[in-house]
């Protein structure tokens, strides 16, 4: 790997907000692989409440990337989703 993409890796620990900026700032061209979640329907996080240990949130990658999709068509990830 050549230190100039090196100085491209970004660490989000919120997937969201991974997958929509992956696609919201990928230069033209670029491929970008979503990987790891698979065929699940939720993210199981930590309860931020502190009632449980975790709690189960309704999320789909192909739903983030289509909002993400459609804010790099000149929409803001937060209008997109509304």
């Amino acid at each position: 790997m050549t230190s100039s993409a090196r100085a491209r890796i970004e660490v989000h620990v919120d997937r969201r907000v991974a997958i929509e900026r992956a696609i919201i700032e990928a230069p033209r061209g670029d491929i970008i692989v979503i990987a790891g979640k698979g065929h699940e329907r939720v993210q199981i996080l930590p309860d931020p409440s502190g009632e449980s240990g975790l709690i189960e949130v309704p999320f789909l990658d192909a739903d983030v990337a289509g909002e993400a999709l459609r804010a790099r068509r000149g929409r803001t990830p937060e209008a997109a989703r509304a």
